[in-house]
């Protein structure tokens, strides 16, 4: 039962699981990142669930939770 709660948990809070992700991994988030369109547009549609990764990673940029080094903080 507790595999479910945590799922339930992470469904309905993925934000908060994703800035605790990011905020462990740092740099490393940006690479994975890349690594993942990458492979997205090197060979179209590997990755089924790419677009909605994508989804979060823009709504985490709109959020002001990931920023770049070209966007100060």
């Amino acid at each position: 039962m507790e595999i479910i709660a945590f799922l339930i948990d992470f469904i309905l809070h993925v934000d908060r699981h994703l800035e605790a992700f990011r905020a462990v991994l740092r740099a490393w988030v940006y690479a994975l990142l890349f690594l993942i369109i990458f492979v997205e547009t090197a060979w179209s549609s590997c990755l089924p669930a790419c677009d909605s990764l994508l989804f979060i990673v823009v709504a985490l940029c709109g959020a002001g939770l990931m920023t770049g080094p070209w966007r100060p903080a």
